[in-house]
């Protein structure tokens, strides 16, 4: 007898070696794999097994260790679900029945009256600190960069939260799809609510789950999922958020935000933590460490990401640098690591 278990676990194994086996034959058609460095990958576990992903399983058919550059949007996705789940008890179905009450709400909203996030929430000087760097941060976010759609509805909310529209005029646009695979809604709705939440009944337990989401989405969360596609500061902003994460004071939100996230430790990898010396932020005495350390010895097993556990928070980032961190020239532009070295002297 054969479980429906095992025949899942079975087609989905043929539909990954068949993805693999699609991926090594277009790099024969073209000629490609002794060229091949690195790839870029959603951090899915079909794709990131240590065993039988399908990372592990191009890399093993190529013969030779890569560079794997995880895609930071999905390991926010990740988090972002993870603290939701503490938040609230999200259905079982598609759409969250919280939002789906506030978008019949919708139509009798007065959008001219809201309320944005009051100073008693703020129970920390940090807290007050980020609020005010994060008010400048949005602001020149939304005019510098150009964002579109839900991008610009993110930081325009963030900001109008945080107390960035004080006695303006400010359109809010109508909630939109609601679907767990949205993962934005999440963020855009728990900030709506809060801030209409004088015109909108909840319970106890929802409006308290409904201000840790916004005041976390706020705070720490909307700043890296902004800066997520911007490779060389992927190092630093994981440290600090890291960090931030761990100082949050409501603990259990944060302790969910870095149990997710310490699973996903990709850019303090010997290979991405090479990205610093490209950080404008990151101080000169910290490269100059990180050149010298293109002396280590490389560790004797190329870890695709550090494990959680061996995090240490109070580690500087020029500590992670082997010689096995001068690959990722390489991967950058061809014949890297000899053009880099007049890069590396200055």
């Amino acid at each position: 007898m054969i479980s429906l278990k095992r025949l899942e676990n079975d087609a989905k194994n043929a539909r990954l070696k068949q993805g693999v086996n699609a991926v090594l034959s277009t790099l024969d058609d073209w000629q490609l794999r002794a060229q091949v460095r690195g790839f870029g990958f959603d951090t899915q576990s079909s794709n990131t097994r240590l065993n039988m992903g399908a990372c592990t399983l191009i890399e093993r058919a190529l013969g030779t260790d890569l560079v794997w550059i995880a895609r930071k949007h999905r390991v926010f996705e990740v988090m972002l679900s993870d603290v939701f789940s503490v938040a609230f008890r999200t259905s079982s179905g598609p759409d969250v029945a919280l939002f789906k009450r506030f978008q019949k709400q919708w139509p009798f909203i007065n959008r001219e009256v809201f309320t944005p996030a009051s100073d008693d929430l703020l129970i920390s000087d940090d807290m007050r600190r980020l609020r005010d760097e994060l008010l400048v941060y949005y602001g020149d976010a939304m005019k510098s960069q150009q964002p579109k759609d839900d991008y610009l509805e993110l930081l325009h909310l963030t900001w109008t939260f945080l107390g960035g529209a004080p006695g303006s005029c400010v359109k809010f646009r109508a909630p939109g799809a609601m679907h767990h695979a949205r993962w934005m809604a999440k963020a855009i709705y728990s900030l709506k609510i809060y801030m209409f939440q004088d015109q909108f009944v909840l319970t106890a337990a929802e409006k308290k789950g409904v201000t840790d989401i916004s005041l976390f989405v706020a705070l720490i969360y909307s700043r890296y999922w902004n800066e997520a596609p911007v490779a060389e500061r992927a190092p630093l902003n994981d440290a600090r958020l890291l960090a931030q994460i761990q100082a949050y004071p409501h603990g259990a939100i944060g302790n969910a935000a870095a149990k997710a996230f310490h699973r996903h430790l990709w850019y303090f990898s010997e290979y991405l933590v090479g990205l610093d010396f490209f950080d404008d932020r990151v101080d000169a005495v910290v490269k100059k460490e990180m050149v010298k350390n293109l002396q280590h010895l490389l560790k004797p097993k190329a870890l695709k990401r550090l494990e959680g556990g061996k995090f240490n928070h109070q580690s500087t980032l020029d500590t992670f640098v082997t010689q096995r961190t001068a690959e990722l020239f390489d991967v950058l532009v061809s014949n890297g690591q000899e053009r880099a070295t007049s890069f590396l002297v200055k």
